[in-house]
Formats: C-alpha cells, sequence, structure tokens
C-alpha cells in the first residue's frame, strides 16, 4: 500500500489549517540550522561519514552493535551523510537495499547522532514516504517497527518524577508508534488507542510534543469531537501555551515572522474552540476565547483573531464578537 493512499477525507477545518504558513518557514529556519550544525561537523567521504557523537550515553560496544560497518573507524556517524548515501541508493533504483538502510536509519540516526532528531521527525518521513511510492515493500518493515513498539505498551506508563529516563523512552516509543500508523496507512488505530482513554489521561502520561502530535491526527482524521480528550483542563492547558507563546514573541524575529507565529496561534486556539462547541461546552470555549484574546497577549492581536476566525469560517461557525473586532478587515 502507497504511503499516501490513504488519507482521512478533506474538511473545511484541514483546509484552513494546512494553509497556514508559518510551520513552513519555522520549519525551513530549523532545518537551515540543523545544515549549519552539521557543516561544522567534521565528515568523511563514507556512507557513515564522521561527526558527532551519540548524544545518549551509549558505551563503544553498544554504540558497536547498533552501528555496525556503519560507522566511522573512530566510532562516530554522521546521520545526514548516511541519509545522502540512502537518498543515492533510491535514485540509482536500489530500493530493497535503500529501504533496508532507511528503516535502520529511522530506528537508530538520532540514537547515534543526538541532532538527527529534527531531521528524522520530518525531512526522513518525506524520504520514506517517497520511497513507498516506488517501493511499497518499506511499508511492511516499518510496520514491523510498529508491532515492536506495540508489543511494549502492555505495561503502565513509568512514572515521570521517579522513573525519567523509562518515562522518556516510553514516551518517544508512544510518538513513534503514531507516526508509523500514519506512515503505514493505519491511522484508525490511533484514534482507537484515543477514543478508549479517559479525559486528561495523555496529559498526564505523556509529554506535551506527544499530545500535539496526538491532536494533529485527530484533526487531519476529522475527529475534532476527540481533541478535548487529551487534557483534563483546555483553558489551563491554553493558559501554558499562552505563557509560553508569550516568551517566545519576547523576542522578535521580524514583523513577517511575528505575524505569522500569532496567525498560527489563533488556529490552534480555534480548533480547540470548535472542538469546544462539538461537544457541547460552550462556556469552556468561551472562557479559552477570552484567555486567547486577553489584552496585553503577544504582539499582533489582530493576526491571532484571522487565524482564529478563518478556521472558524472554514466550518462556518458564527465568529464571535470580540475576535470579529480584532479582525484587519473589522469583521
Amino acid at each position: 500500500m502507497c504511503a499516501r493512499c490513504w488519507t482521512a477525507p478533506t474538511s473545511p477545518l484541514v483546509t484552513a489549517l494546512r494553509s497556514d504558513a508559518l510551520n513552513k518557514l519555522l520549519y525551513g529556519v530549523l532545518m537551515i540550522a540543523l545544515g549549519l550544525v552539521y557543516l561544522a561537523m567534521p565528515s568523511r567521504c563514507s556512507p557513515s561519514g564522521g561527526g558527532s557523537r551519540a548524544s545518549m550515553d551509549l558505551s563503544p560496544s553498544e554504540r558497536e552493535a547498533i552501528g555496525g560497518d556503519r560507522l566511522a573507524p573512530d566510532g562516530s556517524f554522521n546521520a545526514m551523510v548516511f541519509r545522502a548515501w540512502v537518498l543515492g541508493l533510491i535514485e540509482r533504483g536500489e530500493h530493497e537495499k535503500a529501504a533496508e538502510e532507511i528503516v535502520w536509519l529511522w530506528r537508530y540516526g538520532a540514537v547515534l547522532d543526538g541532532p538527527f532528531v529534527g531531521v528524522r521527525g520530518s525531512y526522513l518521513i518525506q524520504d520514506i514516504r517517497s520511497l513507498a511510492e516506488v517501493h511499497p515493500p518499506v511499508l511492511n518493515l516499518l510496520r514491523g517497527v510498529r508491532d515492536e513498539l506495540e508489543a511494549g505498551f502492555g505495561v503502565p506508563v513509568p512514572d515521570q518524577r521517579r522513573e525519567f529516563r523509562a518515562w522518556r523512552a516510553r514516551d518517544e516509543a508512544r510518538r513513534d508508534w503514531i507516526t508509523l500508523n500514519d506512515l503505514i496507512g493505519e491511522r484508525e488505530r490511533t484514534l482507537a488507542w484515543v477514543a478508549a482513554l479517559g479525559p486528561g489521561e495523555i496529559e498526564r502520561a505523556y509529554s506535551g510534543w506527544a499530545a500535539e502530535k496526538v491532536v494533529r491526527v485527530l484533526i487531519a482524521s476529522n475527529r475534532e469531537d476527540l481533541v478535548t480528550r487529551t487534557v483534563s483542563d483546555p483553558v489551563r492547558y491554553f493558559e501554558r501555551e499562552m505563557d509560553s507563546h508569550d516568551r517566545m514573541l519576547a523576542v522578535s524575529l521580524g514583523p513577517q515572522i511575528d505575524r505569522m507565529t500569532e496567525e498560527s496561534k489563533g488556529r490552534q486556539a480555534a480548533v480547540w474552540y470548535v472542538a469546544l462547541l462539538a461537544n457541547g461546552d460552550a462556556r469552556t470555549g468561551e472562557r479559552l476565547m477570552e484567555l486567547v484574546f486577553e489584552p496585553g497577549r503577544g504582539v499582533d492581536p489582530a493576526a491571532r483573531a484571522e487565524g482564529f476566525a478563518a478556521v472558524l469560517d472554514a466550518r462556518s461557525i458564527p465568529v464571535p464578537t470580540r475576535v470579529g473586532t480584532l479582525r484587519p478587515r473589522g469583521e
């Protein structure tokens, strides 16, 4: 099955969210930064290259067991150089070998080369999707990885305060499981897992990154009704979100990026507002909206209002007066 063959029916909300250019821009900035980091590292013209040491505390024997002959002679591993080699395999039509190596890179690249984690969650996923279009068997290999992760979920999530390393490993495994479900076209597994959880259970047991990943899957699947199950108190959750938003905007990256940041935050808040309305909780939705548009928040409330209103417009939901008066058009 092609990695892009399965998609949820596209709702107006999804279309509105996809029009947001902020993620693309910030993503590009992040990739440029990662590229500069890698350019500063020593490398060799071999698939393993040279480069950064693992960010994890691995012994030489553990690194050898994981990397084998993929490591450079000094035991280092440059995942970006290795990725370029894998892409070369794909270009030459060596798809079976490329599939084996790209799945290995997904599993171990960031373990051996810590800075690769950002590329692993972005560009590498696109590499896998592209390979799956010409070589679908790569999805079977990923399904095996997903099943291995799933087999480890039979025990309770470790306590974050007492067993942090075990908790972090479990959190990363769950995020990978969600991503792999998407890649192989079995998103319904993620939806079934969320539906079976109690309200706020994801927030209590997993990181904010995991919760945000779940929310993105729910939106893409047109399951806004499940969004509010990810946290126990949406207003408190967004209070923390807005505090973080204000801290980020305290250092301006320029008017254009600040505006897109504000618009993106407005869209995010609107998704939760729509979800609360869908669950019959208009009162909490009103409280959330008041928090997001509290005077003194951010640097461009008009852009935030525009993002918020765009999501509501896409769903033919009336835009609250408070938001409408802030829009640039005065709607």
